[in-house]
């Protein structure tokens, strides 16, 4: 009965506690603002949808709506002016205007007084062309792009401040801006989200989307330097707060789609009957003022209890009223630092650790569980941007109503020192297990008693066979057989032990553990203390060592080996070590939390660390993208191993290209969280490098395999065609036919002959040229006597009646060293090309000598060569491609071919339509020459 009555009592006061701040804030009054000198009002004036301009001028927006209703509630006559950013800030620091609503930053503090009111956050997010992925979302994401911010704004501000200048393009006109990139279908503009939105609704920018981005929200409040001001408008803004005006408000301005809703006439009568039953608790009003004092009495001796428990136990306290979602923070003396909302309080910790509390609230609220405790990362209540602590957070119920939670307690203690030291142990539990389970080197771990606990998968190797006796073992003697040995001292105990198998037949108590095939086994004993001498365990570690044994005298056996043992101990952890490096295997740790990458391959030396930044500019593109892409995965704790090989920008000494081949797993904390990832990376440059030599190998093969078809099917046709004529002629004799035809027959079938054994012959002489098979003998020869001859038996057999033919022998004698059948070979070749080619015109045919050089030119007049065509003359495959002219292309590449054997250049310069003119330059000596009416 005593809780509903307190209830019912709580509501009453709240109600009467709104009604009064109301009236206070209605009924004082600031004499200083009057019509004649009115409170100014300024903001800016491009802001939407809190405030801008419209068309006619007039300003609107959210802000101005929210300060007339104010200005009118408090009765204060007012001027509303809308300016730039830098010149409304400016004028309310120099006194020219009164008030306005600012972002809460330290920079803008220079301006003027800041009230309590939160009015509204400010949101980031990208607006960015809905066909193109947007993957900026957070700040690190920013570093990748550049990004169209508004000049001067808290957006802008805040890159530069994170050092991010050189990627924000500041822009004055942000409207503009915005209708580029949707225009453009590229680019992307950071803004504040809800300006966006109505941006792009008002202007009709359909091509644009928008992403949000993690950035810390900024906070806009009253300003001025009117502190009275300042608290009778956030009292006023709060009672608008309480009694939900302020929501119709914020629907019209930043959800103009959730439209209002019609009061239907019953709510009225059920607000009459609670106006009504209001009225009549009143009347309760003085009876429970008793109860009132007991319950101020009980709260303060529970603050002071409070009080002296933080000051104790040094934690932090706060509380969360489930009804309300509100966050109370305490000071060491009990005292409130500062009520929060949810959004306001979760600034304090981490995301992923806020949404671990709310879980917990939730349970506690829905009565699944009374409390809850966890480890959380944040910061302390004194300030916001202090480096990330470690909490112990515990919450409980301080206070139930109807027998349920209604206010929760949560404490908190900084335990940051411990749980640096819980992960720096892991990393070297985890360092010693890799070292255990991974050097060829048997290793045991023993207790205090001599009973083993643990042994490494090289032991295991090593007593196969006897595992099951190995593992049972309790007494470490058994393994060092006849060793004495002192479980007492905390000395290092070397030993070499001699295992005599034959005895284990006849005494079964003393059978070794050792297999049948070690009889001599070195070990070493280390005692494990703590820091102040106790005995925790023993470090064993043991090696075969028969071979060696057997190898030396008995009697010399035992110093000698202690002492070669212990050097060939320490040289095999070198080894260990040394093997990393030249093998270029490194161990990687990647903590998200530190965001640096350690490297090392030698276990002795300190790691090698790297931020992000470093060890991605240390590889080429498109490499540095998927890279920052797995680190981006790394640093939100994604629970997937991974493989990755990236291209770095090194060479190695033999100049190749160094490529790294990354592995890597996380690794997890005693609570199941997520800690590190640990990795090994390899040089795997000269796998790529062969890798990569087979793909070109096998694409050659395929290329000379596509080549080789195409040349078999063009022959093919080739050959065919002539073969095909000389047959269908010669079958034309057993038929019916007129006897004055048979000299045309017999015309046909010997020109198609010749060309069918012309194409052949030539095939055959191209394989022999591409085989180097064909040997240039160079002797003395007169080519003035030779050159005429070539020239017409070339274009003998293809020359028209309309084509004038012109040879230019300006020699009597000129008497070279050169394969003249060869060279003949060339210009007959040629010559007969112009002639196919050329059907009206002239053909030139002339040479040359100077500087030791015999240059020929043939010029025709022919219908030409295309560029295109030209370019492609000499490639093997467009030879076999082009079926029609193959076998011109083909007279073509030989004299190519024997022209660059001989030493010399083959050139050809041709325009469609206006001709061909080829080069053929041969290096040679002359033994005589003589120009026709000149000696030389």
């Amino acid at each position: 009965m005593s809780t509903r009555i307190l209830s019912i009592y709580c509501i009453i006061i709240i109600c009467l506690s709104a009604v009064s701040v109301k009236t206070r804030a209605q009924n004082e009054r600031l004499p200083q603002y009057t019509l004649e000198h009115p409170l100014i009002y300024e903001d800016i004036w491009d802001l939407p949808p809190y405030t801008f301009l419209t068309k006619e001028g007039d300003p609107a927006g959210f802000n101005i709506d929210l300060i007339k209703t104010i200005l009118k509630r408090l009765d204060i006559p007012y001027i509303i002016r809308l300016k730039p950013t830098a010149e409304a800030y400016q004028d309310l620091k120099n006194g020219k205007s009164t008030l306005m609503l600012g972002m809460h930053t330290d920079y803008h503090s220079q301006f003027g007084r800041y009230g309590n009111s939160v009015v509204a956050l400010f949101t980031h997010g990208v607006a960015h062309s809905a066909d193109q992925y947007c993957d900026i979302e957070d700040m690190n994401d920013l570093k990748k792009h550049k990004v169209v911010v508004q000049n001067n704004s808290f957006s802008h501000r805040k890159m530069v401040t994170d050092g991010m200048e050189e990627y924000a393009m500041p822009s004055n006109d942000i409207y503009d801006a915005m209708k580029q990139v949707d225009s453009r279908d590229s680019g992307q503009v950071l803004w504040n989200t809800l300006s966006l939105k109505y941006v792009i609704k008002n202007y009709n920018l359909k091509n644009l989307t928008i992403s949000p981005i993690n950035i810390p929200n900024g906070e806009y409040r009253f300003m001025s330097h009117d502190m009275k001001l300042l608290s009778m408008i956030d009292s006023v803004y709060e009672v608008m707060t309480i009694n939900e005006e302020l929501q119709p408000m914020r629907n019209k301005w930043f959800y103009p789609e959730v439209k209002p809703s019609r009061i239907p006439n019953y709510v009225w009568y059920i607000a009459g009957g609670l106006a009504l039953t209001v009225i009549i608790l009143m009347v309760y009003h003085k009876a429970h003022k008793i109860m009132e004092n007991n319950l101020k009495r009980d709260n303060e001796n529970l603050n002071k209890r409070l009080s002296l428990y933080m000051r104790s136990a040094k934690i932090q306290m706060w509380t969360y009223d489930i009804r309300h979602n509100i966050f109370t923070t305490f000071k060491p003396d009990g005292d409130i630092r500062e009520i929060y909302k949810e959004a306001s309080f979760a600034m304090f910790f981490n995301p992923e650790d806020f949404n671990n509390i709310r879980k917990a609230i939730q349970e506690i609220s829905d009565g699944h569980t009374t409390s809850k405790t966890m480890l959380t990362r944040g910061h302390k209540f004194e300030t916001e941007y202090e480096n990330e602590l470690y909490f112990n957070i515990k919450i409980s119920i301080l206070h139930t109503k109807d027998d349920k939670p209604d206010i929760l307690l949560g404490t908190q203690q900084d335990v940051t020192d411990e749980h640096r030291k819980q992960l720096e142990t892991q990393n070297l539990l985890i360092r010693f297990q890799t070292v255990f389970n991974t050097v060829n080197v048997d290793m045991a771990v023993y207790d205090s008693n001599g009973i083993l606990t643990n042994i490494n998968t090289c032991a295991r190797k090593t007593f196969t066979g006897k595992e099951e006796r190995f593992n049972s073992q309790t007494d470490i003697n058994n393994v060092l057989n006849n060793v004495a040995f002192d479980m007492k001292s905390p000395e290092t105990v070397y030993a070499s032990s001699i295992i005599d198998h034959n005895n284990e037949k006849t005494d079964a108590h003393k059978q070794s553990v050792m297999p049948g095939h070690i009889k001599n086994y070195e070990m070493m004993v280390l005692p494990i203390l703590k820091d102040e001498g106790n005995l925790i365990g023993y470090f064993v570690t043991g090696r075969d060592v028969t071979e060696l044994a057997e190898s030396i005298k008995k009697e010399k056996e035992e110093a000698k080996f202690i002492k070669k043992a212990s050097e060939q101990l320490t040289e095999y952890l070198n080894n260990i070590n040394y093997a990393l490096s030249v093998s270029r295997i490194w161990l990687v740790n990647y903590n998200p939390d530190k965001e640096q990458i350690e490297i090392t391959h030698d276990l002795k030396k300190p790691v090698m660390k790297l931020s992000q930044l470093r060890a991605t500019s240390k590889l080429v593109n498109p490499d540095k993208h998927r890279f920052m892409k797995l680190i981006n995965n790394m640093d939100r704790r994604k629970t997937k191993t991974f493989c990755i090989k990236v291209k770095t920008i090194f060479n190695d000494s033999h100049k190749r290209d160094i490529y790294l081949q990354v592995n890597g797993v996380p690794i997890y904390d005693s609570n199941g969280h997520l800690d590190h990832y640990f990795g090994l990376c390899r040089d795997v440059s000269v796998f790529e490098e062969t890798e990569t030599r087979l793909l070109e190998e096998r694409e050659k093969a395929q290329a000379a395999e596509t080549v080789k078809n195409t040349f078999m099917k063009n022959m093919s046709y080739e050959i065919r065609t002539p073969l095909n004529t000389v047959v269908g002629f010669a079958e034309l004799f057993n038929t019916e036919h007129d006897p004055a035809d048979e000299p045309l027959f017999m015309a046909e079938i010997k020109k198609n002959s010749n060309i069918l054994l012309r194409l052949i012959n030539d095939i055959l002489f191209l394989s022999r040229l591409d085989a180097d098979m064909v040997e240039i003998k160079k002797m003395p020869a007169d080519f003035a006597e030779i050159f005429d001859a070539h020239c017409m038996i070339g274009w003998n057999m293809e020359i028209s009646n309309d084509v004038k033919t012109v040879i230019e022998n300006d020699y009597e004698h000129l008497v070279v060293d050169i394969d003249a059948g060869y060279v003949g070979q060339v210009i007959e070749i040629v010559a007969s090309n112009a002639a196919h080619f050329t059907k009206t015109g002239v053909i030139h045919c002339h040479y040359e000598y100077h500087h030791d050089e015999l240059v020929i030119c043939v010029k025709d007049t022919g219908i030409g060569i295309d560029e295109d065509t030209l370019k492609k003359l000499f490639e093997r495959e467009e030879l076999y491609e082009d079926v029609d002219r193959c076998s011109i292309r083909l007279g073509l590449m030989i004299c190519k071919k024997l022209v660059e054997k001989m030493g010399g250049r083959f050139d050809m310069e041709s325009e469609l339509g206006n001709g061909t003119t080829v080069w053929i330059t041969i290096p040679c000596e002359v033994t005589a020459n003589k120009k026709k009416n000149n000696l030389i």
